[in-house]
């Protein structure tokens, strides 16, 4: 998951394109690497790498996931990834309702930031 941290979604995009049926949504394969349950378009949100984000997205990834806590809309407000936050919102690619294990949704913690 390096090159979605790195920003280098140009990375990202060639190995999407060069692996076939890739599961998008599995966390890390190295528990060591990820005790988060983080996929790749969480990954990708919390970095703010939109680019990457948009890749996953157009690759198949499962934007209604959640870690144990969140989805990729609720990690994107939380770090104040703003344009991140909006394309997610465009695309209508996420429940803006959602709720974290507090009951609070993305634009609940928006309010609060």
């Amino acid at each position: 998951m390096g090159c979605l941290v790195e920003t280098r979604a140009d990375i990202l995009e060639y190995l999407l394109h060069k692996t076939p049926r890739i599961n998008l949504d599995l966390p890390a394969v190295n528990p060591e690497a990820n005790t988060t349950d983080l996929t790749p378009l969480h990954v990708a949100c919390m970095e703010g790498n939109t680019r990457a984000a948009e890749s996953l997205l157009e690759f198949g990834a499962n934007s209604e996931l959640r870690t144990a806590t969140w989805t990729p809309l609720h990690l994107s407000v939380l770090g104040q990834r703003h344009t991140m936050a909006e394309m997610l919102l465009k695309r209508r690619a996420v429940d803006i309702n959602a709720q974290d294990q507090d009951g609070r949704t993305a634009l609940y913690m928006a309010a609060e930031l």
